[in-house]
């Protein structure tokens, strides 16, 4: 594995095609909603250090980074946005940005003007894995530097 950020691949749309995107919304308060993006395992692809370029280069163009030892999370400026039910973040360098579907409580949710926390995973998850392995997949990674992150409000 790469220990750090010596390799980032531009993100590509197939690329983000690919990403599994987790999400949902901490009730405690302060009440937050998370957006979790992660690559799928996927063989052929040259393996987990192509994987994490990859993913570092996509939090690269989101300006994320690791959220501090005393919890707080980095900003993400004007990187997101919601347009309908659909998250949308603006890649920096990129000719492409990503739209991902939400359903209808989160998007309500953060149109209250919660924290929104954006999480790129730099090590694979699995698609459609059960919410224990997405806990424990965040939770593990959140002050090892596996995970990078960026908060922000929603835009319309």
């Amino acid at each position: 594995m790469l220990s750090a950020a010596h390799l980032t691949i531009e993100p590509t749309a197939s690329m983000l095609r690919l990403l599994v995107p987790v999400y949902w919304v901490d009730r405690r308060d302060p009440v937050t909603a998370y957006l979790l993006l992660a690559h799928p395992p996927v063989p052929g692809l040259g393996g987990t250090n192509v994987i994490e370029a990859r993913m570092r280069g996509f939090a690269a163009a989101l300006h994320l980074a690791e959220p501090s030892r005393d919890g707080v999370v980095p900003s993400l400026h004007r990187r997101f946005l919601m347009h309908g039910t659909h998250a949308v973040l603006g890649l920096d360098g990129c000719q492409v940005d990503m739209s991902v579907p939400m359903d209808e409580q989160w998007t309500r949710t953060v149109r209250t003007g919660v924290q929104v926390v954006v999480a790129v995973g730099l090590d694979p998850l699995p698609r459609a894995a059960p919410r224990s392995t997405v806990a424990a997949y965040f939770e593990s990674r959140w002050y090892s530097g596996r995970i990078l992150t960026g908060a922000t409000r929603a835009r319309a």
